[in-house]
Parts: C-alpha cells; sequence; structure tokens
C-alpha cells in the first residue's frame, strides 16, 4: 500500500524529472551550449537528479521500518528541499547568471 506521502514525493520526482527533460528539449531547440556556467545544463541536471533520487528515496523508505510520522517529515522536509533546490537552479538558468558562486546582487548572494 502506497502512503500519502510516497505518492506526494512519487509525483514530485516525476514533475522535478519532466523539468529537467523540458530544460533538456528548450537547451537542444535553442541550441545553447551544455558547458558553462550560464548554461541550462545545470536545470536539466538538478531536474533529472533530484527527480530520480527523490522517487528512489521515496521507495527505499517505504521498506524501513519507521514510525509514520517520522517517515512524513523525513520524505516532506526531502520533498520540499528537492523542489526548492531545483526551483532556484532553474530560475537562475532563466535568468542567464550562474547559479552557484554567484554574489553579484543581494539575491544572488542570498
Amino acid at each position: 500500500m502506497i502512503r500519502t506521502i510516497e505518492r506526494v514525493a512519487y509525483v514530485t520526482g516525476a514533475l522535478l524529472f519532466l523539468s529537467g527533460l523540458v530544460h533538456a528539449i528548450v537547451l537542444i531547440a535553442s541550441g545553447g551550449s551544455w558547458t558553462g556556467p550560464l548554461s541550462m545544463r545545470k536545470a536539466v541536471t538538478f531536474g533529472w537528479s533530484f527527480g530520480l533520487t527523490l522517487a528512489t528515496v521515496a521507495w527505499a523508505t517505504s521498506y524501513v521500518a519507521v514510525r509514520p510520522r517520522v517517515r512524513n517529515v523525513l520524505l516532506g522536509v526531502f520533498t520540499g528541499a528537492s523542489v526548492v533546490e531545483t526551483v532556484l537552479v532553474s530560475m537562475q538558468a532563466w535568468r542567464g547568471v550562474p547559479s552557484h558562486f554567484n554574489f553579484e546582487t543581494g539575491f544572488d548572494n542570498a
């Protein structure tokens, strides 16, 4: 039986993976470069990586004997962190600025 938090994690993981796929299509269609700090590559790899990792963690934890409340909190926090990190990296890619080690503005610094 799939728990609600696992279902949420699976759907979120699929959406993150789909986000990576959409960014890959944009990268290919635009003729952009796969290299460099301003490439859509990070949005692609973060979407694919966090999508697969989140789904895998949800699947693996279904076999671990943990109290339901603890499982809900851990999977919920990891799901939220995965979404936030992927959204932030994707947003920086669309802004055309580096997603890491970028200290140009106060927003980028934060």
